[in-house]
Order: C-alpha cells, then structure tokens, then sequence
C-alpha cells in the first residue's frame, strides 16, 4: 500500500468514525503522525507488515482496547504507547525487541500480552504493574532471569516461557496462585522454588527439556493439575507424595534417568497417558495395576525392564497393566520352569542326553534312533529354597529335513546345548550357534561334546567365545560311562533357573502359577477354549481378556499352543506341544510324500492321521501345518497340497529372455534355512503354470511378467531376475516379500544388491552392484551420485533405485503398508488359496420330513428311502423346555432333552441308516448335511438343534462332522445362494427405537465391521449400514443395490400367532411393530437377496399351530433361499461373537449351513454346552446349495 493510499484510507476512517480498521499485510513501512485523527478506534490490526518503529502519534489513540503489531521488525516502543492505558490485548509477537520502556507499565488494563519471538534478555521491574494481566506469552526469547516484580501479575492465568535461557525461577512466582497454564519447556532450569507449591490453581504444567534432577515436595500441592510434562530432564526419581496429584490425566516423563517409580503412582486414578519412554526402569511398582481402568497410554519403550516376562513386556498398555492388576488382586508366585532346547546334527547324541539327564541309569541302545521331528521331555531338579524346578527339554531331530522347521519353536528365554558328536569332523558349530541366536534373541548356549569311546572332540573354542558372548561354557562328557555327565546337569541347572524372567527372577500372579499346574497334571494332548476358560473361572479368573492374556504369556513361554488370531485354530489349546509337531512330522516323513516331492491330498492326510489321537483334528492340524509355511494348497486343485522342502532339488528346467531384465540380489552374512522356501509359501498363487518350482527356486508368473527368484545357498545369496511389462511392479512385490521374511529373524545381517544401469552394465547378465544401505547413505549426505567401479561412470542414485522401484524413503522397506495393485493382488489370491483349502468338505445329504401324521420319510446317499413313527414324550421334553426359557439349565439336562428328541427323530431303521450315513464319512473328508423337514406347525416349534447323537456323544448341532439345518416344505430353489457378481453385498440394518432396551449395536457393528475389513480391502464384500431403520429407509436401500445379504439387528417379538421385528416409527423414533407378513413384504419379487439374518430375540419362534406362522419360516416361504434367526434370547456377548465367528467362516466360501454349523460350535466353544446359547442360531433354508461367496468366479 502506497503513502497516500494509507493516507486516504485514515482518513475516511476518520472520517466515518470508524471503531476499528485492518491494516494488516499491506506492506507498510512506517505509520504517519494522522494515525492520530483516528480517535475511535477500539481495535487496530497492523500485524504482518515492515514496521520498524511506530509513531508518537499513537498514543493518541486512547479509546484502542486492541493492538495487533505481530510480525513487523520493531525495534523499539516510543514512550507515548504507556499513554494507551484502555487497551486490553496488545500482540507484539515476532519483532525485533530488546527493551520495553518505563511507561509499559502504565497499561495497567491490559490483559493479554504477546511478546512472543523477540529477542527479550530482561525485563523491565514496570512489568509488574500489569497486575491485570490474564495471558503472557515470551516464548522464544533470550530471557535469563526474571525480576522479582514478577509476582505482581497476580491475575495471570496462562504463562509462556518456552524457549528461553531461564536457569532459575523468582521465589516470587509462587504469588501467582490465579495461574492455571504455565509453560517452561526448552530453558535450562536446574531446580524449582519450594514456592511453586503455592500455585494450586495450575492445570497445564510444562517443563519438558530442562535440567531438573528433582522435584521439591512441595510440588504434589498442585492438587488440581492435569497435564504435567517433564520429558527430557535429568530426573533420577520422583517424591512419594506424587499420589497426591489426584487429578491428573497426562504424564509424561519419557526421557529421563529414572530407576524406579514410587508406589504411590498407583493413586492417580484419573491419568489417561503415562509415557516412560528412554528411561532407566528395571520394574515397575505393582501398584501401578490400580491404573488398569483409567490409563489408556501407557508407553514404556526403551526401558530394560528386566523383572517384567518379555511375553508381557512387548504387548500393548492394557496387558501390561493387567499384569500388574491380576498381582494386587491375586498376590504373586513364581513360576520355577524353563524350556533347555537341545540342537545339533542327526546322531550326535542329542537323545542319549536328554534321556541321561531325565535318567543317568538310562542304558543307552547301540541302534538308538534319532528323534524325528521333536520330542519333548520333563526333568525336575531341587532348588536351594526347596522348590521344584521344572525344566522342559526340547530334543530336536537333526536331519536336513527338519532344519527349516526348528525355526517355529526355537524361542527366547530358553537355555541352548549343541551337542557334537567327537566321532566326525563334520559339526558346524558356527552355523548351530548363529542359527540359535538368530531366532532365540542371544539366549546362553552351551557346547556339550559327546565324547563316545572317549574320544576328544577338539572345539576352537577362543575363536566361537570372541565372536558368540552368549556361548557360556563347553562342557565334555561320555554319555555310555556318564564320565562328566553330573558336572553338565549342574551346569545346565545353574544357568536355567537363573534366566532373566524365570523363577524368582519374576513375580506372576498367583492364579497364573495354579492354572498353569492344573494344565500340566492334564495329560490330554489339547483341549477347548471353552475348558480352559472353564478352568480360569473355576480360579475366579473370570474376565476374558485377562485370561487369553495369560494365554498369550504361556503360548510365548512354549507352555502350550494358543493361536488366538487364527479362526481355526483359535478353539483349541493344544497342551502337549509335542502332539502336534509330531503330526507335522507324520507328513514330512511319510514315504509316500517324499516319493511323491512332497505332493499329498486330503485323502493322503486322512490315511496319515488316522490315529485316534489325529482323527478329530485333522482341519486344525492342517492349518498348522499351514500357519507354519510348511505346505501350500494347489490352486484349481482343491485337496491337493505341496510342502516345498520335499521338492526336487535339481532346477527344473525353463526358457528365460535375459534381455532388459531388472536384477536384485540379497547377499546374507549369514543364511537361516527356509527363507526360499518360505518364499514359495508365500507366493505359490503366482507359481508358472504351478510347475516351475524347485526345493531352491521358483519362476513366477503375473499377466505376462515373470520373476525367477534362486537361492544359492553355498553363496549365501538369493538372485530375482524379472522379465516383461510389469517387471519393476513385480520385483517391488518380490523385494516386499522377502523383506517380511527377513523381518521374522533377529539381527539378520543382508545386503540389498542394487544393479548399476550404466552403458556398460545395463542389459548384461552380470552388473556391478551397489548395496541399498550405501545408496541411502550416500542421499541423505546429499551425494546424489556414485561411480561404477565397471565403467567409471557417475551413475545417478535416485534412477538406480526408482529402476528396482524400491522406495529411498525408508530403509525399513517391509513396514511400509504395500499399496500397489500387484501386491493386492497377490495378497488376495493368497488369501483366496489358503481359504479355498480350508472349505473343500463334500456332503452326503441325509433328509428327514415328518408329516402332519407324525410319518417320518427318510432317504440318504447311502441306501435308499426309509420310514419310522414319531412318538414324543412330552411329559419329559415340556418341563426341559420351560427350563430351557428360564436358564435354568446344566449340559446333562439339555442332554437328556436331545436324547428324548433323537429317539423321536430316529427311531430304528432311520437310526441304522444314519449311524451307516455317519460310519461312512469316518477316515475321509465328507461330512454330513442333516436337513429337516416339519409339516406340523407344532412340530417345527421344538428345538431341534438341541438333537444329541450318542454315536459321537455329541449334539448334532455343535459336531463338526454334520451340518444341521431346517428347510421349509415348498420346492427346492434349483439356484445357488451365489452372489451374481462380486463383491458379495450385505446390508446391515440397525433398528434401535427410543422406547425399547438399548442394545450394544454399535459394539457389534463394529466387530462386525472389523471381521469383514481383509475382506471389503479385498473387493470381496460391500458393507453398508442403515441406522435410521423405518420402513421407508429400508424400502429405499433395497431399491438402490441389489443387495445378497440382508442383516437385521434389533428387537423382535412373538405374539399373535405371528413374529414381528421392532422398526423405527419417523414420525416419533418409538418402535413400530410389523408383523412376519409385512416384514416379507420388503423382500417380494427380489431375487437377490440370498440371505437374512435376524439377530433379535424371537427371530425363529413359530407357531404352534399355523404353517409358516413365524418371521423366519415366513421368510423363506416367501422365496429366500435361506434364513437364520435366533430361537432364544441372545446375549450381546453371544451376538458379537455370532457375528465375528459367521462372516469370518462366511468369507472363506464356506457354504452358509457349514458356517452356521462352526461358528454353533465356536460359540460352544467359548460359553460351554450347559447353556442355550450354541443352539440359538436356527437356520431355515429352501436352497439346495448354501455357497454364498463362489471362489470359482474369484
């Protein structure tokens, strides 16, 4: 703005009287002397200008009550602004001012002063006139002391001091008692004044990056803080009385020297965030477990942490402080048990020594055979204290086939012994020990030499100690003579019980120790989630969480097996290890699979476990073999699988075009077995023509571009040649990749090689190379080029690594979300494989319909049509049901009730002919589809899904070998519940009317929504979400989408001789009642909808006495093709997990009835068979076939 352009525009404010006038940003140099014709400003903006230095003039402006002077370059204040004393707020930031004149003080109004980024080294004493003052800001001055005047401004209430030179602070600071935000971060204060204590009205307390060691005790008089930050001061520890800050929510101390933390921690009841991060904690007070229901943050990264069990240290807030909860409530024990894992070639001894130590009188056998797989083994030893000490010894086979495989048991906190045979020359210590420490995080070991016909075994043992601390000792023995065998039990007893974490070394909650005992006295292989919850309660261990947290810490401790995150496995605890490494190892040594290179079905399978201990846990033993990389399913080729190890090792043999291929090489210090074949697993979806795959190599295949990916062990390298259009998408897929698989080992030392694109290089087989780390070294140096030691050329950086497309942003290249379509893609056919796997169980239907005449019709796939007389005893079954109503119920009552409903259902001949249905699923991968079939309306009331079959002593309703489900007598739909095309789309409705019991609908949208998210990333599933649920909402959803689920959430009602669902009323938000006919209504003439699940209560209630009289039933009559609705009252618990367990099972493509049959058997699972809950899900169907998600069309 010009001279007389400012001129002109004080004058007509001057002229209009104008109270408040903008100047701000116009470019202004300096303010002419008429700025004081401008008599009635009360508010003049003049912030973001060029102003060195302002006027006499502007005192003048005595009825100004705001000043904004922010970013100019002033200098200096002429005296006349002291004459400005109606001003209120003046803005001074980020200027250039040193002093303040005497006459500052006469702005005794003033409450709001910023003097923020200037260069401030004093203050005037005058500043404590301003004893109106409500706000100060002198952030990022140069201010080394305060005058003492200070505490004069006894109506402040926000303080900033950030980023000054302050080494001290005025005794009389603590007059400010109005003070509520005081901010003090980046100074250089060493202590604080006992005053401080004085300032009981502080909330906000920021004093993070000085230099404070300590705080005075008068500093828990602040009772009514709530946000204190001392980050990244000198602090060794804080005053006991901090239990006092009983208001507090945020605290934050990361950075610091702290050792230890008082008890009295455990009294702020109302902290939310607790960071600790980088400090010097070996423990932390139990009493910190008080904090479990208020803190949500807890941050407790680079401390050491020793007394805390590393399963629990590494896991997230709420477990840690869980931890600690369960030890006040529970007291503590201690677990005196350890995991000794003994390593080393096949026929070393490894068995002879653990049988030894278990036994010194063992004889051992000249023809001894070496384990196959792992075999574990219990010794017990006395402490000092007189305890028992448990020590679990880990035997594991030496053969080449069992390498790779260790990797998945080989754990931390455990004791290591590589026993070497003195015979041959051939052990490898260097490759045992690093194997150890790579996947143990540097557990001890000990080199025990097996001195047979004592014969030495020489051992360089200076040259293993310099390179491997944690090799401590190298023990001799003869294991036939037992020469040294007591001095290496005493070795391995000595070092055991004093690992980090073990014993005494770590206190645990007392309930922890008992369960644990009960679990070891269980000689059963594995048990259900529902039994061991069953036992956790039986201990007053009730909530859930705290029981899969110790859950978790048992499984890492290598107790037992627990996979909580897998939807197969997570219904079984598998107590005895050993069980399933031993099925696992059933395969890989099976002659037939060897022979075949590693190639068996599911039949092969069926024959391998046919024991008895395998035979009911054939499907959850085959996904362990899979959660374990150790096979992959055939795509196109369901039931057939190949386990990569067992493949040919000779390269297959292939056409390759070497011209213009992207190259990428991964040198390894030292090379873990596996990763190829890992590697394999992974990417098996993309193997060409599922052919071109070898023991050490695989060719890929992706729309036309192929990626051959070697390993050449000898050379500690893996190679990747990619050919064709997409060739730098795909090597970024195959770097990702192999990058996660480096990701699952300690401290694995690599180089990525990058090639050189030179003239000289580019295009030939064999370019120099420039290792990754070096690349982004040498950019972030800001050395944007490197020489090739080839042609001498300067290469640019940033084109060598956007050729491979690997991202020079980060180095951590496998923590980077993938996002590119390829990698997408490979992640969905993966997923789509293994999934396919899982749901490749055929049926033999067996049908059963009873007319109005209580005529039972039987017909089967095995033998013919057979016919019975239903003869119910209700005199019996009554009594059971109203119990039933009233939960008043145990698992032998609903027993007896299922007994008295089987007789019925099944009586001899229908009973022969089903017991020869399920006799001839046994040993293979069929299972059998029980569909009922009720013309009377009294009939079709009873709960048929309670039906127990002594055959498997089991209700048919939760066996997994039977599908059990009702079908309404019309004709069957010759059309399968297939989406017509993908995503398959699900409409949730949510009906929650303001004058009915709230339910926890959004908990269970949630979990709904978290169970379907792979999914809906994937394309395979559309989510949307009606939460206004009145009629026109619903009616205006299923006109915009053909939907193929319809979900409805909600209360429902029996009453009349007819169902209802509870809709919300737009006019008044109250419920509005439609009956089972209306409800169908909504679904007449759409073909679309495949299915409708009712969560509510009364869902599948039907009459007793009219035909398709019922909400469900009516449904299906009307033309869906299949029904689920819930015949009790369903809990919320009981309906997230409904939710969670059914879509999950749905997504994998299992048919609905097989979906609705496993997740009955999951709810089973996880709140017993002495409540209704597992056979409150009812489904009614009219489809032949129940496939919802085809994979065929995937």
């Amino acid at each position: 703005m010009t001279t007389e352009e400012l001129l002109e525009k004080i004058e007509q404010a001057a002229t209009e009287g104008l109270t408040r006038l903008d100047l701000s940003a116009m470019d202004l140099i300096k303010l002419p002397p008429q700025i004081a014709q401008l008599s009635s400003l009360q508010i003049l903006a003049l912030g973001w200008n060029q102003l060195r230095s302002l006027p006499a003039e502007i005192g003048q402006l005595t009825n100004l009550q705001t000043l904004n002077l922010e970013n100019n370059q002033l200098r200096s204040l002429p005296a006349e602004i002291g004459q400005l004393t109606n001003l209120q707020t003046l803005n001074l930031g980020d200027n250039q001012l040193s002093t303040l004149p005497i006459e500052f003080g006469q702005l005794t109004n003033l409450q709001t002063l910023h003097l923020e980024d200037n260069q401030f080294r004093i203050l005037p004493i005058e500043i404590g006139q301003l004893r109106n003052l409500q706000t100060l800001d002198l952030y990022n001055n140069q201010l080394r002391d305060l005058p003492a005047e200070f505490g004069q401004l006894i109506n402040l209430q926000t303080l900033y001091l950030s980023f000054n030179q302050l080494s001290s602070l005025p005794a009389e600071f603590g007059q400010l008692t109005n003070l509520q935000s005081f901010n003090l971060k980046n100074n250089q204060l060493r202590d604080l004044p006992a005053e401080f204590g004085q300032l009981t009205n502080l909330q906000s307390f920021n004093l993070k990056n000085n230099q404070l060691r300590s705080l005075p005790a008068e500093f828990v008089q602040l009772t009514n803080l709530q946000t204190l930050h001392l980050e990244d001061n000198q602090l060794i520890g804080l005053p006991i009385e901090i239990g006092q800050l009983r208001n507090l929510q945020t605290l934050d101390l990361s950075f610091n020297q702290l050792r230890s933390l008082p008890a009295e921690i455990g009294q702020l009841t109302n902290l939310r965030t607790l960071n600790l991060t980088s400090n010097k904690l070996n423990s932390l007070p139990v009493e910190i477990g008080n904090l479990y229901s208020c803190l949500t943050q807890l941050d407790l990264s680079g401390n050491p942490l020793e007394s805390l069990p590393p399963e629990i240290r590494g896991r997230e807030s709420e477990v840690i402080l869980n931890f600690y909860k369960q030890q006040l409530e529970q007291k503590t024990d201690y677990l005196y048990e350890a995991k000794f894992l003994i390593i080393g070639e096949g026929g070393a001894g490894k068995t002879s020594l653990a049988k030894k130590i278990e036994d010194e009188n063992y004889q051992l056998k000249p023809d001894e055979e070496s384990t196959q797989g792992i075999d574990i083994i219990q010794w017990k030893f006395s402490l000092e204290n007189g305890k028992e000490f448990r020590v679990n010894i880990w035997d594991f086979g030496g053969q080449e086939i069992y390498h790779q495989t260790h990797q998945f048991f080989l754990t931390k906190r455990s004791l290591y012994a590589l026993v070497a045979d003195s015979r041959r020359e051939d052990t490898n210590f260097y490759w045992w020990i690093k194997v150890a420490e790579l996947l143990s995080d540097s557990s001890p070991i000990l080199i025990i030499k097996n001195e047979k016909q004592d014969r030495q075994c020489d051992v360089n043992e200076r040259q293993l100690r310099s390179e491997f601390l944690n090799l401590k000792e190298v023990l001799a023995t003869n294991l036939a003579t037992n020469r040294g065998l007591e001095e290496v039990k005493k070795n391995i007893g000595s070092y055991i019980k004093n690992l980090p974490h073990v014993g005494e070394n770590s206190a645990l909650p007392k309930i922890w120790v008992k369960i644990r005992s009960d679990l070891d006295n269980d000689s059963r292989n594995y048990i259900s989630i529902h039994e061991y919850y069953q036992l956790c309660e039986n201990y007053k261990l009730t909530d859930r969480k705290d029981i899969l947290n110790l859950s978790s810490y048992l499984h890492d401790l290598g107790v037992f097996l627990h996979f909580q995150d897998d939807p197969t496995l997570k219904h079984y605890v598998i107590l005895k290890p050993e069980w399933g490494t031993t099925a696992v190892y059933k395969v890989l040594d099976n002659p037939d699979v060897r022979k075949n290179l590693g190639c068996f079905t599911q039949d092969k399978l069926a024959d391998i476990w046919k024991d008895s201990k395998y035979a009911d846990m054939q499907d959850e033993l085959m996904q362990l073999m899979m959660r374990f990389k150790l096979c992959y399913p055939i795509p196109s080729r369901p039931g057939n699988y190949i386990a990569p190890q067992l493949l040919d090792s000779n390269q297959l043999e292939y056409t390759w075009e070497s011209s213009n291929n992207l190259i990428l090489r991964y040198k390894y210090d030292f090379m873990p077995k596996g990763i190829i074949i890992r590697f394999i697993v992974e990417t098996h979806p993309w193997i060409e023509e599922q052919k071109l795959v070898w023991k050490s190599g695989v060719i890929l295949n992706k729309d036309e571009t192929r990626a051959e990916v070697i390993e050449n062990y000898n050379q500690r390298e893996i190679k990747v040649r990619v050919s064709g259009n997409r060739k730098k998408e795909l090597l970024a897929v195959v770097d990702h990749e192999l990058e996660k698989i480096h990701h699952s080992f300690e401290r694995l030392k690599y180089k990525t090689l990058v090639p050189c694109n030179c003239k000289k290089c580019l295009g030939t087989e064999e370019p120099y190379v420039y290792p990754l780390e070096k690349l982004h070294k040498r950019l972030k140096d800001g050395r944007p080029q490197i020489e090739c030691d080839n042609s001498y050329e300067m290469v640019d950086i940033l084109r060598l690594i956007d050729d491979v497309n690997l991202s020079p942003q980060s180095e951590d290249r496998e923590s980077q979300v993938p996002t590119t379509p390829l990698q997408r893609d490979l992640e969905n056919e993966r997923e789509k494989s293994f999934n396919q796997s899982q749901t490749t169980t055929n049926y033999q239907d067996f049908q059963i319909t009873v007319d109005k005449n209580n005529n039972i019709r039987a017909s089967s796939d095995v033998g013919g049509e057979v016919s019975g007389q239903l003869r119910l005893n209700m005199r019996i079954i009554k009594p059971i049901l109203n119990l039933i109503k009233r939960e008043e119920i145990d698992k032998e009552l609903l027993k007896d009730l299922g007994n008295e409903l089987y007789q019925a259902l099944f009586p001899n001949q229908i009973n022969a002919r089903f017991h020869a249905t399920m006799a001839s699923t046994q040993g293979n991968e069929y299972s059998v589809r029980l569909r009922l079939i009720f013309e009377s309306p009294e009939l079709a009331a009873l709960p048929w899904e309670f039906l127990y079959y002594e055959g498997t002593n089991t209700f048919l309703a939760n066996d997994k070998q039977t599908v059990v489900s009702r079908y309404i007598d019309v004709p069957l739909q010759k059309r399968h519940i297939k989406a017509a095309s993908l995503p398959l789309k699900i409409l949730l409705v949510i009906s929650t009317p303001s004058d009915l019991a709230s339910l926890d609908a959004t908990g269970e949208v949630n979990l709904i929504q978290e169970a379907l998210k792979k999914h809906i990333e994937a394309s395979l599933i559309e989510l949307d979400i009606l939460t206004e649920a009145t009629t026109r909402n619903i009616r205006r959803k299923l006109d915009e989408k053909a939907y193929n689920v319809f979900h409805f959430i909600g209360h429902g009602i029996f009453k009349d001789n007819k169902g209802h669902i509870a809709l919300v009323d737009e006019e008044n938000g109250k419920s509005k009642l439609l009956d089972d006919e209306r409800f169908a209504s909504f679904f007449l003439g759409d073909r679309k909808i495949g299915l409708v699940l009712l969560n509510c209560c009364k869902g599948a209630t039907v009459s007793t006495n009219k035909t398709f009289a019922g909400t469900a039933p009516n449904l299906v009559q009307k033309g869906i093709p299949a029904v689920i609705a819930m015949q009790y009252t369903i809990l919320d618990r009981t309906a997230k997990l409904f939710a969670d367990e059914f879509y999950s099972y749905l997504a994998q493509g299992n048919p609905v009835d097989t979906a609705i049959q496993k997740t009955r058997n999951a709810i089973s699972q996880d709140v017993g068979l002495d409540r209704r809950d597992f056979a409150t899900p009812v489904l009614y169907m009219r489809a032949k076939d129940g496939v919802i998600l085809d994979f065929d069309k995937l």
